[in-house]
């Protein structure tokens, strides 16, 4: 043991320089978010007003970034002792004291970091503060480009000093951060005009117009890109919205509402709650919490955007699809912006990509501002990321909260699409008036021989026209049906093929068992019958019309939705009135029109948690007639006359498509669907489609 040579002792961690640019660029990404840094710690500190100054960027020696404000300032004692202590917070308080001292501002810069972004715009920094009563004012400056990336942290000094107030006069209090050896080497040139722009943008929406501090004012100036004294104020540009959609969701998932468009006047649904819950299948209190949401929306048209009162440059900055773009819906919390949801580059909701898979049918990135409003006490399970850009999102709480965000933007959509069925409707109905004017001239100008003619052919070639859109309307509701109907059985076919295969394993293992094989043959008949659904719609056999028994009809549909009925509980019976039901239709047509409103029923049923579910088909012989029923949710009141349309869907990813093609797949039939009273249920749905015997 004597020759033991092990040494102990206590040692210490030290930091280089270095630490500071590397937080800084993990924590700060760029200029805009680095201003905004220092603007919440003036917001923290009770200001009522910022003033961010951008001067001399084209003089690389004299140019610099000051933030000033008139909030409570700092003492001695805090810039010594907390300010200057890296990691070191003087906000982290209890929960329940993490408000400011003057205005209870719950506070933003809860982690302390803030600092870090001075050293992202410079590497220079002076610091004058001036704390409330006080009759000196503190000055503090500090470099750290000349100590070197090596050199450790301690080692860095910051000199300091208190003098009779020189700059903090008017007013008597608050914070002067002056940033110059900036890191940029600012140009004027279009990228950085466009640098400018994008923050003069940031800054504009860091505020909530609704739920933001009204006592809390930001003015930025940037002389040498022409801005002074600029006041950042999004709200009027709000106001000229087309369509509008302003309420909340609550912990229940039920959306509250007041909607209205331009020119009409604002339509109440303040009391008429939507269920969003029911599209996202859950039943449970909201994990996300209760949240506000605020959207406001154009049609990017010339004419509409003139008839909204758009000015050229409002227009310009809705319509840019470079980072200037004021379009986007962001979040916000406690009145302040995360980032960054909203930028340009940032579609967290995917509008964009649903806008170019259906464009009739939903709202892209720029034709779209919102607000969601969140809050610390109401929202705990949204938790902000540790580099203080955007919330948690690998969590249920965030994927509940987006879904959401997402029904109430497809809702919006959805009223602005019916607005504009309208309008198509009037168009339709102004085409007819016009053939119907050109018969009258024809019959007025039969006898001069070139007017005659002239009409005749304008009318034969819209005639013409007509009935090709017509044709092709009904080739494209066929392939989109087969497509419909497959997506629908695709998710059994997987489900039942892998059954088989397990199946199969277990037959290899075991070839004495005998319920292994009827299990085998059990799932292989499922199947059988799911493609007995799809078999008729290939093509050869899609104009061949039989006449079909509709109990035979209902047998064929029960039998591929089986396994789905039994694991959810779900009862679906056939019943006749009077005498029975013969069609002579195409029977995958008509197994893909009643299917559709089978998966439908199904769907609702399930997300809505309806107890003794069931859906029933009702044929009645007598007056030719089919009702599918189910005991679900219902249809909403306010689409009952569009959901025939094209994309027109209340659910989170539905296309919209599904009744519309079961319409017209009747319709070539000379049949068909519309809504009708349930009359076994109080709620629910009733779908009566009435067939026609004059059938080809």
């Amino acid at each position: 043991m004597n020759g033991d040579k092990s040494k102990s002792g206590k040692t210490h961690f030290r930091a280089r320089a270095r630490l500071l640019s590397i937080i800084g660029k993990d924590l700060i990404s760029d200029e805009s978010i680095a201003i905004i840094e220092l603007v919440k710690n003036s917001y923290d500190a009770d200001a009522t007003r910022v003033e961010v100054t951008m001067g001399s960027l084209l003089d690389a020696e004299k140019s610099f970034v000051e933030v000033k404000d008139n909030g409570i300032g700092m003492t001695l004692d805090i810039i010594l002792n907390k300010w200057m202590e890296i990691g070191t917070s003087s906000k982290l308080q209890d929960n329940s004291e993490r408000i400011s001292k003057k205005f209870n501002r719950p506070f933003l810069g809860e982690k302390g970091v803030g600092r870090f972004a001075a050293d992202k715009l410079g590497s220079k920094l002076q610091l004058t503060t001036r704390a409330e009563m006080s009759d000196e004012e503190v000055v503090l400056e500090t470099d750290t480009e000349i100590y070197g990336t090596d050199t450790y942290l301690e080692e860095i000094a910051a000199e300091w000093k208190t003098r009779t107030p020189e700059e903090l006069i008017k007013p008597p209090n608050g914070t002067i951060l002056r940033i110059t050896k900036l890191r940029d080497k600012w140009m004027d040139d279009t990228y950085h005009r466009q640098k400018i722009e994008n923050i003069v943008n940031v800054l504009s929406r860091l505020l909530s117009p609704f739920t933001g501090a009204s006592d809390f004012e930001i003015i930025f100036n940037c002389p040498d890109f022409g801005l002074y004294n600029k006041k950042l104020d999004i709200s009027k540009i709000l106001k000229k919205a087309i369509y509008r959609l302003e309420g909340e969701i609550n912990d229940r998932g039920i959306l509250t509402y007041k909607y209205n468009e331009i020119p009409q006047k604002p339509v109440d649904l303040a009391m008429e709650h939507i269920p969003l819950r029911h599209a996202i299948n859950t039943r449970d209190i909201l994990d996300c919490g209760t949240f506000k949401i605020y959207l406001y929306a154009w049609d990017l048209d010339i004419e509409s955007l003139e008839k909204a009162g758009m000015d050229q440059l409002e227009v310009g900055l809705l319509k840019a699809k470079d980072e200037n773009s004021i379009g986007g819906v962001s979040i916000y919390r406690d009145g302040f912006r995360l980032f960054p949801y909203g930028m340009p580059w940032d579609d967290w909701l995917n509008l964009t990509l649903k806008r170019l898979q259906r464009p009739g049918a939903h709202i892209s990135n720029n034709q779209i501002i919102g607000f969601i409003e969140l809050s610390r006490e109401r929202n705990p399970n949204l938790k902000d990321k540790t580099n203080r850009e955007g919330l948690v999102e690998d969590g249920f709480a965030f994927n509940q909260f987006r879904s959401l965000v997402q029904l109430a933007v497809s809702d919006l959509a959805r009223r602005r699409q019916i607005i504009r069925l309208e309008k198509k409707k009037k168009l339709r109905i102004e085409g007819d008036k016009v053939i119907s004017l050109l018969a009258e001239a024809r019959e007025k100008f039969s006898e001069m021989t070139d007017v005659y003619e002239e009409i005749t052919r304008i009318e034969k070639e819209y005639e013409s026209q007509k009935r090709e859109n017509e044709e092709r309307l009904q080739t494209v509701t066929q392939l989109a049906a087969f497509g419909l109907m497959a997506e629908v059985f695709t998710h059994e076919f997987a489900r039942n093929l892998r059954h088989a295969f397990q199946h199969n394993l277990k037959i290899r293992k075991e070839l004495k068992e005998s319920s292994i094989v009827d299990d085998l043959q059990n799932t292989l008949d499922v199947m059988r019958e799911q493609l007995k659904i799809l078999q008729p719609m290939y093509y050869a056999e899609r104009k061949k019309s039989e006449d079909l028994d509709m109990k035979d009809v209902f047998s064929d549909v029960k039998k591929a939705f089986e396994s789905y009925l039994g694991k959810n509980n779900v009862s679906f019976d056939y019943t006749e009135e009077n005498t029975s039901l013969h069609v002579k239709i195409n029977r995958g047509h008509i197994l893909m029109a009643i299917s559709n409103l089978v998966d439908n029923a199904l769907f609702w049923l399930e997300s809505s948690g309806t107890p003794n579910a069931k859906i029933t088909m009702r044929a009645n012989g007598t007056d030719d007639s089919l009702i599918v029923s189910d005991n679900g949710p219902g249809i909403r009141e306010e689409i009952k006359d569009y959901i025939f349309e094209p994309f027109i869907t209340t659910k989170k990813d539905g296309r919209g498509l599904g009744l519309y093609i079961t319409k017209n797949l009747l319709n070539a039939y000379n049949g068909e669907i519309f809504l009708t009273d349930n009359k076994e249920n109080e709620e629910g749905t009733s779908f009566k489609i009435q067939f026609s015997k004059d059938v080809n």
